[in-house]
């Protein structure tokens, strides 16, 4: 794992094994990587999402409730919607 502080922030990337990646900010997962290319995003009920601090801009969550992406804008929680 490497760990790396920023700002009031610690930043840590831990390499799997298997190739694949997990990105934490402050011990939160904030991204995983797969070894055969995939990405996941952590996963919050809606409950567990609105409780969420210290978020910034375009964090991306799975919201398990509804099963969609949402992303913070910057003030509020925005659902992922095909066009």
């Amino acid at each position: 794992m490497i760990n790396e502080n920023i700002g009031s922030d610690t930043v840590a990337l831990d390499i799997k094994a298997d190739g694949g990646a997990t990105i934490n900010i402050n011990g939160v997962p904030v991204l995983s990587l797969g070894a055969n290319g995939t990405i996941g995003y952590p996963s919050y009920t809606t409950t567990q999402r609105n409780a969420l601090t210290d978020l910034a801009a375009g964090q991306t969550i799975l919201n398990s409730t509804t099963n969609k992406l949402n992303f913070y804008d910057g003030s509020g929680w925005v659902v992922v919607t095909s066009a």
